[in-house]
């Protein structure tokens, strides 16, 4: 047990090397007498500071990791305490199953907690904040030199603090050898998905190469940072495509003129243009976003999309018809309503509710925001929303009433995406990379799709998923409570509504 006296046997349990991913971080001790709250202090070279952040450092220090778990457990309130066996116990149960040891300590012990003594405890009530100083490990960043630059106990702090600074020597030295610019074929080989970058004491982190579009450019760059790197680098290989199937994209483009009729209803969306547009940007989205490194498997899914391009913009085209007059049958009837309670200004702002509702549901770049399944969803949405129209507008109180149970979830939902948006990490990137403007969301689809692929949003993919399958069953939830004739593919519930908000909550 680590102490104010550590026992020497106690320290000899840690590793003297800590690996994460294939980089070893030496572990310095300042254990003295007196002085607990020196504890752990990993040494972490500047261009690993963020796949640092992504590992959970305490797996490799299970005698610690122990001993956090220990300190957890006995800061529960009593009422749960005496449900369950000792701390010490709970912990050893913790280390055995190697499964848990890939999660952060909250997530692997309300998980555990949950699944083998039927206990919840909520990720977030886990009070890490108070653990001794001596049970957090301290992460010294080290420039190439062995110096330090800065040092805490929250890594997620430092990635965050450091994400602009690089080892700009370090890839000052290969730039010329790998970034290329003005690209529009596929001859320069194959791209490696990381470069070694190496200092006076050895590894010092990575580069990572990719496509990057700037200003309509297609340019070959060094990134600091793997996600970024592997963003940008799809939209590179789209890109490409979008030059070998240029003839295609135009035929395309004609293809996918909206008719009379249609125009008509997507004006009273927004700009009709706006739609034909999000139609190709769809069609490229699905077909040419594609990871490929190697020039074969560059080519190899080309010559499949040659035949493939024109079918499937024709196959996005007839999928939103159905929306289209979904949504017009839906605003007829909200007008009409509208119309006939003119001097009923309750009923008015609730049917104006809808109409934005309506909005958001199906905004004028609703194909690329949705897949072919949730577009088949859209016009059940639509009636949902022409029956609730109607029915509060007869009975506004019970209406009303609905709709504060829906917003107990909804606000739960924006609650858990404004958590993300202030827990995201600015983009690292190489001199002279601009990140693409994101254009501002309309519509709460638009949210929870940008949320789900913003790379500096630092979830795990799981729970991005699982934020995502909540949007989906509250849109559910409403149909059961104002559209129950309509069904739902799968019974929704406060109860199961709690039980995924609780999932989440443990990620």
């Amino acid at each position: 047990m680590i102490a104010n006296e550590p026992d020497p046997e106690e320290i000899s349990k840690y590793p003297d090397q800590i690996k994460i991913g294939d980089a070893a971080l030496a572990c310095r001790y300042n254990f003295e007498p007196g002085k607990s709250d020196d504890g752990v202090t990993v040494n972490v070279p500047l261009g690993l500071v963020s796949r640092t952040a992504e590992e959970n450092i305490d797996r490799y220090l299970p005698s610690l990791l122990q001993e956090k778990a220990v300190c957890l457990l006995k800061s529960l309130p009593k009422s749960l305490r005496q449900k369950l066996p000792s701390p010490v116990q709970i912990a050893q149960s913790l280390l055995e199953d190697k499964s848990n040891l890939n999660k952060s300590l909250p997530q692997a012990l309300s998980q555990l907690l949950q699944n083998k003594y039927k206990v919840t405890v909520s990720r977030d009530a886990w009070a890490i904040d108070k653990l001794p100083a001596h049970l957090n490990v301290r992460y010294s960043v080290i420039d190439e030199k062995g110096k330090e630059i800065k040092n805490s106990r929250d890594i997620s702090l430092l990635q965050k603090e450091l994400a602009d600074t690089m080892n700009t020597s370090a890839l000052d030295k290969i730039r010329g050898d790998w970034e290329k610019e003005g690209i529009t074929r596929w001859d320069f080989g194959e791209l490696p998905q990381q470069i070694p970058l190496a200092g006076i004491h050895g590894l010092i982190g990575y580069a990572y190469p990719a496509l990057q579009v700037i200003d309509d450019s297609i340019n070959l760059r060094l990134f600091s940072d793997r996600k970024q790197s592997a963003a940008n680098h799809l939209k590179g290989v789209a890109a490409l495509y979008e030059i070998n199937f240029a003839d295609k994209l135009k035929q395309l483009k004609k293809n996918v003129v909206l008719n009379a009729g249609m125009k008509t209803i997507a004006a009273n969306i927004g700009n009709p243009k706006h739609l034909e547009q999000a139609i190709i940007n769809k069609v490229k989205k699905d077909l040419f976003l594609k990871p490929w490194r190697k020039q074969e498997d560059f080519i190899r899914h080309a010559d499949s999309l040659n035949a493939e391009i024109l079918p499937y913009g024709q196959q996005v085209f007839l999928s939103i018809e159905l929306v289209l007059k979904a949504f017009d049958d839906t605003l007829a009837c909200v007008q009409k309503l509208m119309k006939k309670n003119t001097g009923n200004n309750p009923v008015l702002k609730f049917l104006k509710n809808v109409r934005t509702e309506m909005q958001s549901l199906v905004p004028i770049s609703f194909p690329e925001f949705y897949t072919f399944d949730r577009m088949k969803d859209l016009p059940r949405y639509s009636k949902a929303l022409a029956l609730r129209a109607i029915r509060g507008s007869l009975n506004l109180v019970a209406a009303q009433k609905k709709i504060q149970e829906v917003l107990v979830y909804s606000r739960q939902l924006q609650q858990m995406l404004t958590e993300a948006n202030n827990r995201a990490i600015p983009a690292r990137h190489a001199p002279g990379f601009t990140p693409a403007a994101t254009p501002a969301a309309t519509g709460e689809i638009e949210k929870i799709i940008r949320f789900k692929d913003d790379i500096s949003v630092d979830y795990p993919e799981d729970k991005k998923m699982k934020i995502e399958e909540l949007f989906w069953m509250i849109e559910e939830y409403k149909v059961s409570l104002f559209a129950q004739e309509l069904k739902t593919p799968y019974p929704v519930s406060p109860k199961k509504l709690n039980q995924l908000i609780d999932e989440i909550e443990k990620l």
